[in-house]
């Protein structure tokens, strides 16, 4: 079964659809920050080049709103803390420089934040010399790579930061993002969300280091990818290629014939283009299905950096792939607040439910109904309800999925199941052309079920923001 990035799913909402939406054109200071005995280095690569002169930037993730402004973390220290040196930009972020061979390190020139606690930091490198010749600095050169919750970032920690890890970065996080166009160098890089969806954060940032991307070497799959989950590298590797096609030149702008400006022409956005890779690589996330074809044909055709597809997708959305838990023609699906995922099967009478880490949480077969599955809703503690075809709805725990007591009964061919602000079940009988709604015990609503209202053959069944049904 393919679940489209649900580590961030499971928690974002509405979250979708941020391009153009500034969360500001600078990074804003840390505030209330506190030591921690903390290190990182690494290397910067376009494809297999390492990238000479690249300034290294270190955000933390903000928590005032989806693609609100980061904290830029760098302090001036990094001047004598990293061998390459480093300097301050004009908008008062402090960065580390990459040496000859790419290479970078960074010990003592910063801290994690107070607040938000936890902090998710991710490493952003702009500019550049790509191995292009002396002197020839590309400043449409942006990459990135997520790294985690700041505690986990310590001495030993390595990175490798190329289009694979931005590509992993940026798919995994679009929801999270913005990116401030025509601002080169390219520091108007936003990932936060708000104070209430940090978990959902966490999921993405995790889908990063422990499924797409080793962040260590710059390839994919992680290392710690579950045993019932696959990615699609050469398809990652493909978005890598194309990303490289304008990371190893000297730059350029939409529209002037360059690969850089096929990219950003490609990638253009209600008429405004891209003028650096991140930029790019957000549009494509955000929009899989555009000029597929213009962008796939920017691979090189000999020596590409990355394995890529060998033929054309149908377009660049990336899927998280999982199997096992009782899977059987899954035909619905929902997410609780922490992330995890709960599948109908159509093909049996069972439940799925896997963690927002993609294991299986209820064995093998997953929760055995009395029929076939049908509508799924998570109420506002986090248990499933589900309609079955033995006209029962059942409630399964949030905790061990296990049944909450015995199904309500009295429907008629059950389908879609909504959950309103008051935890009230709303039951579409597609059976009686009516809607039932009931409280978790099963007692109905004064006037359940309810027809009429042009009800006929009704299928699905969804809550406004007023609490009134569709």
């Amino acid at each position: 079964m393919k679940l489209w990035w649900i580590e961030a799913a499971g928690s974002v909402l509405a979250a979708a659809a941020l391009t153009g939406c500034s969360g500001g054109s600078t990074m804003i200071a840390p505030q209330n920050t506190m030591s921690v005995a903390a290190g990182l280095h690494g290397t910067v690569h376009g494809g297999q080049q390492p990238v000479t002169g690249a300034s290294i930037y270190l955000f933390a993730a903000g928590a005032r709103g989806y693609g609100s402004g980061s904290a830029s973390l760098l302090n001036s220290s990094v001047t004598t803390d990293n061998p390459a040196g480093g300097g301050q930009d004009g908008s008062g972020n402090w960065y580390a420089k990459t040496a000859g061979d790419g290479s970078f390190v960074i010990t003592n020139a910063w801290s994690c934040p107070a607040s938000p606690a936890p902090s998710y930091l991710y490493i952003l490198a702009v500019g550049g010399n790509p191995g292009q010749g002396s002197g020839q600095t590309n400043a449409n050169l942006a990459l990135m790579a997520a790294l985690g919750p700041c505690s986990g970032v310590t001495s030993s920690t390595t990175v490798n930061v190329n289009e694979v890890t931005t590509v992993a970065s940026v798919w995994a996080l679009s929801p999270f993002m913005t990116v401030v166009t025509n601002s080169v160098p390219a520091t108007g890089v936003n990932i936060g969300a708000t104070s209430t969806n940090q978990t959902g954060l966490a999921i993405a940032f995790a889908a990063v280091y422990d499924k797409v991307v080793n962040i260590a070497t710059g390839t994919a799959p992680s290392l710690l990818l579950p045993a019932n989950a696959t990615v699609p590298v050469a398809k990652i590797n493909t978005l890598a290629n194309v990303l490289a096609s304008c990371v190893n030149s000297t730059g350029g702008t939409a529209g002037d014939g360059s690969t850089c400006g096929t990219l950003f022409g490609a990638t253009t956005v209600n008429r405004v283009a891209p003028t650096t890779t991140i930029a790019a690589a957000l549009n494509m996330a955000q929009q899989p299905g555009t000029n597929v074809h213009t962008l796939y044909q920017l691979q090189p055709g000999v020596g590409a950096p990355f394995a890529g597809l060998s033929t054309q997708p149908n377009d660049f959305t990336i899927a998280i792939n999982y199997t096992g838990g009782g899977l059987h023609a899954p035909s619905a699906i929902a997410s609780d607040q922490s992330g995890n995922v709960w599948v109908v099967n159509s093909g049996s009478d069972a439940v799925t439910l896997f963690s927002n880490a993609g294991s299986s949480q209820l064995g093998t077969s997953g929760a055995v109904l009395g029929g076939v599955p049908a509508g799924i809703a998570i109420d506002l503690g986090g248990n499933a309800w589900v309609t079955a075809s033995n006209n029962d709805v059942y409630g399964l725990s949030a905790s061990t999925g296990s049944m909450l007591g015995a199904p309500l009964t009295g429907f008629n061919a059950p389908a879609g199941i909504a959950i309103d602000p008051t935890n009230e079940l709303w039951i579409v009988n597609s059976g009686s052309g009516t809607i039932s709604a009931v409280n978790s015990t099963g007692t109905s609503l004064p006037g359940s079920p309810f027809s009429g209202a042009g009800i006929s053959s009704p299928g699905a069944i969804a809550i406004n923001g007023n609490a009134n049904t569709n």
